[in-house]
């Protein structure tokens, strides 16, 4: 199956928006790539998690291993990949972790839980519900200073101070 091959219903996509592990894994898709995900992209990640039948946790590791081993830029390079994964048969995290290893994560386990020191890669904007990014401010009295910014913006300005 090609990228570009995709169909999804609006029924499907509906669907998708109600069902809070779906969304998780386009918030968490939201904050690796640090931009929101176009329509075409969030296609092929419910075409992985319901076609071939990846879980929440396994989206996830998927992510990681895309973002930090491959450096992958897009989603279509990490549909490729979870492709491949389900053609070997890659259907649980501890099989992908057997087989797919992060070596930039100091080896931590995948679901250790986060600890305190660990830095926050998105928020959820209280007003509208999607990711916030931290942002950097351009111009004004605050340039150069960095800060929460819902990643829906202009359509939402809603921004938190960033927790030193």
């Amino acid at each position: 199956m090609e990228y570009t091959e995709i169909e999804v219903t609006p029924e499907e996509l509906r669907k998708a928006y109600k069902n809070n592990d779906m969304v998780q894994v386009f918030w968490s898709a939201n904050a690796f790539f640090g931009r929101c995900l176009k329509r075409e992209e969030i296609k092929a990640l419910i075409w992985l998690m319901q076609e071939r039948q990846f879980d929440t946790e396994l989206m996830e590791y998927l992510l990681e291993y895309c973002i930090v081993e491959k450096k992958v830029k897009d989603v279509e390079e990490l549909f490729r990949i979870g492709e491949k994964w389900a053609k070997k048969e890659i259907d649980t995290v501890d099989k992908a972790k057997k087989k797919y290893k992060i070596t930039g994560m100091d080896n931590k386990s995948h679901s250790e839980k986060p600890s305190k020191k660990k830095e926050e890669k998105y928020r959820i904007c209280p007003v509208c519900g999607n990711v916030m990014l931290k942002r950097t401010a351009r111009n004004g009295i605050y340039a150069g200073n960095q800060f929460w910014g819902c990643s829906t913006f202009p359509k939402c300005r809603y921004i938190e101070q960033l927790d030193d």
